[in-house]
């Protein structure tokens, strides 16, 4: 069921993504020569709420799909960062937003098929302004409070499919703690 890499060449090398073209020998015995697909660094996205139920959002250009959409905070874990310290350094870099009590909601796959990178996602309840945002140069980043059930309401708010699928993790959870 595997597939056999018989060959394998970077295209792209960049520190953000790297671009692989493998030969790959199928389980049928077919050769595949052109098999491209991405690596890059797993990410992290926190579903945030302050201890008066609002929701973290960022609003920020999505350069890939032209256009500026409303996500959870989140970003790349660095080499050799546990998924749950990212986490919490991109909330405080994006929002300046820390503390509060973390769930992990699971690791996802986001496109498996041509994409290495996972997808970490958390629930952090009762989150304050402890800093100013610190965040890289390429974000423009405007910080939205949602009302938790204003948002659950209008969850087509957000059209991300990764903060989609935490915002109905995080529902679940809300849903059934104790």
């Amino acid at each position: 069921m595997e597939w056999k890499v018989l060959d394998s060449t970077y295209v792209l090398y960049h520190r953000w993504m790297k671009v692989r073209r493998d030969t790959c020998l199928l389980p049928n015995g077919e050769v595949i020569d052109d098999y491209f697909w991405v690596e890059s660094p797993d990410n992290t996205l926190v579903v945030a709420l302050t201890p008066a139920a609002e929701v973290l959002l960022v609003r920020q250009y999505k350069p890939a799909a032209q256009r500026v959409l409303i996500e959870f905070p989140g970003g790349v874990v660095d080499p050799g960062e546990d998924p749950l310290a990212g986490a919490q350094r991109e909330l405080r870099e994006e929002t300046g937003f820390g503390g509060g009590e973390w769930q992990s909601l699971g690791t996802f796959w986001a496109d498996p098929s041509k994409k290495s990178a996972q997808s970490h996602l958390f629930l952090a309840q009762g989150v304050t302004l402890i800093a100013q945002p610190r965040r890289d140069a390429t974000e423009e980043i405007q910080l939205l409070y949602r009302p938790w059930l204003e948002l659950v309401a209008d969850s087509c708010a957000i059209q991300v499919s990764s903060s989609v699928v935490a915002l109905t993790l995080a529902q679940r959870y809300l849903h059934h703690a104790p």
